[in-house]
């Protein structure tokens, strides 16, 4: 989620610093900060500490939770209305990241 935020900063940033060089893109440079931080700090350690069962769904939330994010304008007002085909197949990913996460708590119990 961490990395969503940081790319909806970068991409506001595009928006209204367009023009500037780099070093005065503070916006840019913050969300490039942020997001680097969250894949060396939080993913990294995740990758060698978590199962890949559990990884593998958290792409999928990924995708969702972006959605959501740029649908109601949660990170510096970026709003984008999605589509019809775009909520379904937003309710198909989190269909099959419950079936997945279903699916791992079922053979752990086994």
């Amino acid at each position: 989620m961490l990395t969503n935020i940081a790319l909806l900063i970068q991409k506001h940033s595009a928006n209204v610093e367009k023009g500037r060089p780099l070093y005065k893109r503070w916006r840019f440079i913050f969300g490039f900060l942020l997001n680097t931080g969250s894949e060396i700090g939080l993913s990294a350690p995740a990758s060698l500490f978590a199962p890949l069962a559990l990884l593998a769904p958290l792409g999928g939330v990924a995708v969702v939770v972006n959605a959501l994010l740029t649908r109601f304008g949660c990170v510096c007002g970026i709003k984008e209305k999605l589509s019809y085909l775009e909520w379904v197949a937003t309710l198909c990913v989190m269909g099959g990241v419950a079936l997945v996460a279903f699916s791992v708590s079922v053979n752990r119990l086994e």
